[in-house]
Parts: structure tokens; C-alpha cells; sequence
């Protein structure tokens, strides 16, 4: 049997479960825990977005999905907000392993031609996003970034916007977006803790010293963000 096959029908049979057994929890849950109603068809929508992301994924094992790039960008976007936020058991101890340690220094020319590091910035609270710029995501938090920037004096903060891709993408991912503040690409990344990253964006909120006060992983929201300051 194909692999493709084998792949299409279980993504198949997992869609059909995770549908069953959530549609149970509503009805369960509103009839006799007393979950209001609102929430148990939130809950419902969530999982028919989940079921569209693994639709997609089980076309693109049958073959039937012809896009190059795979899953469209809606759906990428999608499937990055339903599961980027979530910590692993794995990543909630890394993540907490690294809270309290001086940042390792990550050093970049930003699409500006400018020179930026996190030694550089001592003094001031820094934000520092590791990200793809292909990321829909990514793309998303430039709006929320760019409000946090404006409303916050110079000296008070600095927001870092680093990858690994190439300068062309990143050019492109400014000019796409808007981005106010530095994005570029650093040639070397320490690996304790950038290396440990695996969803985008990620985020290390730095105190004035450098230290790492908080990691927060896949999007975020404005508030979110400003809690991080004082």
C-alpha cells in the first residue's frame, strides 16, 4: 500500500475521531456539567479549524493537493495560532530552565545596514523575536510590535527581530509588513536557548541587564506584550 495511502487514511480516521469525541464533550458538558453554551460552540468551532487544517494535510498525502509551497498560507496561519502557543512538557522545562540567565549575546545586520546586538542594547529592556519571515504569524506580529514601539520611548526599550534567512527574504518580509525596527539575520545563533526554538515567533524579554525574564512562545497578543514592561 502507498505510504501516501496509509498517510491520507489515518489523517482521515483522526479527523473523524477528534470531530466524535468533541462533539460528545458539547453535548455532554452543556447538558450535565452546565458549560454555557458559548463556550461549547467555541470549543466546536476550534476543532472545525483543526478539522480544515488536517483536511488539507490529508489532500496533500493523496496527492490531490497541487500547491507547491502545501498547506495555503490561511491554513499555515491557522494551524501556527491553534498550536504554536502550546508547551510540550519538553519545552515548558527548557523554557524555565533559561529564566534568570544573562542572555547569550546575538550579534546582526539588520535590512537597514546597521549593526545590532544584545550587548549593545544593556541599559534598556529588550524584546528580542526570533522568526521566519515566511511565517504568517511572524507577519502578524509586526502590527502589534510596531504599536508597542510607537507608544514606547527609545530609551525605555528595544525590539530585535532576528532569523537565519536569507537577507532578500527579510528585505521582503520589511517591506511587506512595515516593520519599525531592526529585522536581520544573524550569522550565528548560540544554541542554548535560540537553538531549542521550534515554533516562530518566539520571544525572549530581557530586563535591562540582560537577563531573561520571560519566554513566550507563538503569538501573542498586544497585551500580552505590554505586560512584559513595566
Amino acid at each position: 500500500i502507498p505510504r501516501r495511502w496509509l498517510a491520507g487514511f489515518g489523517t482521515l480516521f483522526s479527523f473523524i475521531a477528534c470531530l466524535s469525541i468533541v462533539a460528545g464533550l458539547k453535548h455532554g458538558y452543556a447538558a450535565n456539567v452546565g458549560l454555557h453554551v458559548e463556550n461549547a460552540n467555541e470549543a466546536f468551532d476550534r476543532v472545525g479549524q483543526v478539522a480544515n487544517v488536517m483536511q488539507q494535510a490529508q489532500e496533500i498525502a493523496e496527492g490531490k493537493a497541487p500547491a507547491p509551497a502545501g498547506l495555503d498560507e490561511q491554513t499555515r496561519g491557522m494551524a501556527e495560532s491553534l498550536f504554536a502557543g502550546t508547551l510540550n512538557p519538553i519545552t515548558q522545562i527548557w523554557t524555565e530552565d533559561y529564566l534568570n540567565r544573562h542572555a547569550p549575546n546575538i550579534e546582526f545586520y539588520a535590512t537597514d545596514g546597521r549593526g545590532y546586538s544584545i550587548e549593545k542594547s544593556r541599559n534598556t529592556r529588550v524584546i528580542v523575536m526570533l522568526m521566519r519571515a515566511t511565517s504568517p504569524a511572524c507577519q502578524q506580529s509586526v502590527a502589534i510590535l510596531n504599536q508597542i514601539y510607537d507608544e514606547t520611548p527609545r530609551g525605555d526599550l528595544r525590539i530585535l527581530a532576528v532569523s537565519q534567512e536569507t537577507p532578500a527574504s527579510l528585505d521582503a518580509f520589511v517591506r511587506r509588513t512595515g516593520a519599525k525596527f531592526p529585522v536581520g539575520k544573524a550569522a550565528v545563533l548560540p544554541t542554548e536557548p535560540y537553538g531549542d526554538v521550534q515554533s516562530f515567533p518566539t520571544y525572549f524579554i530581557l530586563d535591562s541587564d540582560g537577563i531573561i525574564e520571560k519566554i513566550l512562545i507563538g503569538p501573542q497578543s498586544l497585551n500580552t506584550l505590554r505586560s512584559t514592561l513595566p
